[in-house]
């Protein structure tokens, strides 16, 4: 909880203001029975010498006050009211509302997370979006492609990026400044001045684009990982799809033996134990498949 203001805070700034700012403050100190410490500290945090005589007290408890702006400062010198942009300007030309376009891409760096919405998408997209299969075996082959692709490329920008690696830059600051020059009027030499751009600093600084290609380095290692999950993926499809294969062959030959008759072979075949498939590979399972569908 606050500490409440000191009552004696406002008195002695009254004080202080009614002797038209005259008034020692240890006389102050004196009449209120403090320390002239403590109406220092007062006179500083409540800015008394910026206040006149009809200042209200602050009854912001014991904050001090505060203003926009040091007294005396000349921040705003030169500003004219901030008008815009000179008179017959085009900077805003086709901007019918202050913002981007539709569909622009000011904020694409690396493109990995670039918002897909189908409002936004052109017509090639949307075709492109409507003639892809449902069947995930390709969805996902057709993802490792462009998983590819987006590496190629983001490794084209890498390549980019650390070319134009320069070890410095020059930056010169030109200015309107008044040059002077002799002038023939009426047959006499005058010295007169016009304003012409000239160059008032030349430095040489450190571009560093490090950042960027840091920011490209770390993208492209993420795609390589989806890359990798990607292919696991396909080989994890690929090998479900080879046993429901299997399954399927099996439960076939399974309901033909249901509808003829029972032989001793078909006994042994049956009292045989069925092999494992969870320790199987892809090519056994085909094989597997097949041997059971010539049966």
């Amino acid at each position: 909880m606050a500490q409440k203001r000191n009552p004696q805070r406002d008195e002695a700034k009254q004080m202080w203001l009614e002797s038209g700012k005259q008034i020692k403050l240890a006389e102050i100190a004196a009449k209120l029975e403090t320390l002239p410490s403590t109406i220092r500290k007062w006179k500083s945090q409540d800015r008394w010498d910026d206040e006149t005589n009809e200042s209200a007290p602050n009854d912001k408890g014991s904050a001090p006050l505060r203003h926009a702006s040091m007294k005396g400062n000349k921040n705003a010198t030169g500003n004219k009211g901030g008008k815009g942009a000179p008179l017959g300007n085009d900077y805003a030309k086709g901007n019918a509302g202050g913002g981007a376009p539709p569909r622009n891409e000011n904020a694409v760096k690396t493109g990995e997370y670039q918002t897909i919405m189908w409002g936004y998408l052109s017509d090639e997209e949307i075709a492109l979006f409507q003639s892809i299969p449902d069947d995930p075996l390709v969805q996902i082959t057709a993802t490792i492609k462009e998983l590819e692709i987006r590496k190629y490329r983001m490794a084209g920008l890498l390549d980019k990026a650390k070319k134009e690696l320069t070890p410095s830059q020059k930056k010169t600051l030109k200015q309107l400044q008044e040059v002077p020059y002799i002038q023939d009027v009426k047959g006499t030499k005058v010295r007169v001045s016009r304003e012409e751009l000239s160059i008032v600093e030349e430095r040489e600084e450190s571009v560093d684009i490090f950042n960027r290609i840091l920011s490209i380095e770390d993208a492209l290692t993420r795609v390589t990982n989806q890359l990798v999950k990607a292919i696991k993926q396909k080989s994890d499809l690929e090998l479900a799809s080879a046993r429901k294969k299997l399954i399927q062959t099996q439960t076939d030959v399974n309901k033909e033996k249901l509808y003829r008759p029972s032989t001793v072979e078909d006994e042994k075949v049956e009292n045989k134990a069925p092999p494992d498939m969870t320790q199987l590979s892809i090519e056994e399972l085909r094989n597997l498949a097949s041997i059971n569908k010539l049966s």
